[in-house]
């Protein structure tokens, strides 16, 4: 992808005009380990800090890439706590490409996910080595080839755990991850009652999200196959397998599901002028709207938005609205993943009683509170259709 055009001066830094495998790696442990720093008393960005300490196992890594990439001088800070470089024209090029955040509010950019696999491989590698636990394991299994023969071969295992108090940017490097072909299991809430800070200090209900990934791309391609004939059966008893942490199930039977491969399949043989994304408030359906959106993204598919379904109950008593299924996790995902939030669908009673019926509520009730929710969400849907379709014609 090209880069901003900074003006700099070619005797103390080097700005590359496109992104690289190397950039990319370095951007990804900035995200991790990173801030760009400000002159005292001014809002002027004054270089980059990278929170590697001296000795540390990836230091001279990342010191030899920065010089590699930016032919840029490098001194260490606070005590050897961090390294420094000392380059405005650098800082502003990572405040251009949507780097300048705190801590709390890190994210992936949204231009990462335009790039080729390579660099998001590279992106994801340079995020774990500094901001993940990584965990190496060999051990020898017997295992048999393809004439059935066991033998005993060595398995090398790299993992990479990671842990933040940071759920946008947890949940966005997973979904970079499964875009990847990297495995990875669900993110996980943890809360610590207490944890101790620095300066002897300490905080208490800090609530964490974390999950493992292998540092192992599978290499291997996706193929799908169309079904060929349908045999009925009857009944069968059927088991639902757990594999691969979370991410897959096989029936051990005549029959597979959970596997999402109607979207997929529908998403590559039929253009697609977008997709809408519909979810429950509960976090159980937000995991997998998370991997529809994930998914489609891979595809490049043009996602036209987010809506919540079941979002509230209005008492045709009293009138008071009630979340039964909690509320804002539609509104939640869409912004965690830079997508519009269309709108809410409530629990209505009108609503199922006219789907009985075979007539939309917005035909048999056009003037009821449900009718007006549908008109809007429509409306809103056909603005983004014409915005999809004005962008391809003008692309």
């Amino acid at each position: 992808m090209p880069l901003p055009k900074i003006e700099f001066n070619p005797a103390f830094i080097q700005l590359p005009t496109t992104t690289t495998t190397d950039f990319m790696r370095i951007l990804g442990h900035f995200v991790g380990d990173g801030f760009l720093k400000r002159q005292k008393g001014r809002r002027r960005l004054a270089g980059l800090r990278i929170c590697e300490p001296r000795g540390s196992k990836f230091r001279k890594t990342y010191e030899d890439l920065y010089r590699k990439v930016f032919r840029c001088k490098i001194f260490d800070d606070n005590e050897g706590q961090k390294f420094a470089i000392a380059s405005t024209p650098l800082a502003e090029l990572f405040a251009a490409l949507d780097l300048d955040h705190k801590a709390r509010t890190k994210r992936v950019p949204t231009w990462v996910y335009s790039l080729p696999l390579d660099q998001w491989l590279a992106f994801i590698k340079g995020y774990s080595e500094a901001d993940a636990n990584i965990r190496h394991r060999e051990s020898n299994k017997s295992l048999p080839d393809w004439r059935g023969v066991y033998m005993m071969k060595s398995i090398v295992q790299d993992t990479a755990i990671v842990e933040s108090t940071n759920r946008t940017l947890v949940t966005q490097i997973r979904e970079l991850c499964l875009m990847s072909g990297v495995r990875s299991t669900n993110v996980k809430t943890r809360v610590r009652e207490h944890q101790a800070l620095p300066e002897g200090r300490s905080a208490s209900n800090v609530v964490n999200y974390g999950f493992q990934f292998s540092l192992k791309h599978d290499s291997r391609p996706f193929k799908l196959s169309r079904i060929k004939s349908i045999v009925p059966v009857g009944e069968a008893e059927t088991y639902d397998l757990q594999v691969d942490q979370h991410e897959n199930f096989v029936a051990n039977s005549l029959l597979v599901h959970n596997t999402g491969d109607a979207s997929l399949t529908l998403a590559q043989t039929v253009p697609l002028g977008g997709v809408i994304i519909v979810t429950t408030p509960q976090e159980a359906a937000l995991n997998i709207a998370a991997k529809a959106l994930a998914m489609f993204k891979r595809l490049n598919v043009p996602i036209l938005g987010v809506v919540e379904n079941m979002s509230y109950f209005v008492c045709p008593h009293c009138g008071d609205k009630s979340h039964v299924f909690s509320s804002g996790g539609g509104r939640k995902i869409a912004k965690e993943r830079d997508v519009d939030f269309l709108g809410e669908i409530p629990i209505a009673l009108a609503v199922r009683e006219q789907s009985d019926l075979g007539v939309p509520v917005v035909s048999g009730l056009p003037d009821s509170p449900e009718a007006q929710v549908y008109k809007e969400l429509a409306f809103r849907v056909a603005g983004m259709v014409s915005i999809v379709a004005f962008a391809k014609m003008r692309g």
